[in-house]
């Protein structure tokens, strides 16, 4: 099956952070998957860094230089929350420069 953009498929929202979590979300998103039959989806970078709740788990996304191919589960559902520009370092305790194209489970 051929990849498509990630935002195509499936049912994606995406709204601006509310209150207590504008300090460091811009935004927060919703990305349901289709129940069957899901493309490898492609994410294509934006330079932004995404805390994801991803089956069951938290990850860290991004920052992307260059488009990553996923590849997920029919019916998965991810919420992310998308960090506002420099929040994310200080709220992880790591540089933005050492997660660069990564998916990284919260726990590291």
């Amino acid at each position: 099956m051929e990849a498509v953009l990630a935002q195509t498929t499936g049912f994606f929202r995406e709204r601006p952070a509310p209150g207590g979590l504008a300090g460091a979300f811009s935004a927060v998103w919703v990305h349901r998957m289709a129940k069957q039959d899901v493309p490898p989806i492609v994410v294509t970078p934006d330079a932004t860094i995404d805390l994801q709740w991803i089956e069951g788990r938290f990850r860290v996304a991004g920052p992307d230089k260059e488009p990553q191919i996923e590849r997920l589960p029919p019916g998965s559902v991810i919420i992310g929350f998308r960090f506002r520009p420099g929040a994310a370092a200080g709220w992880l305790g790591v540089p933005a420069g050492e997660i660069v194209g990564g998916r990284l489970s919260l726990q590291d």
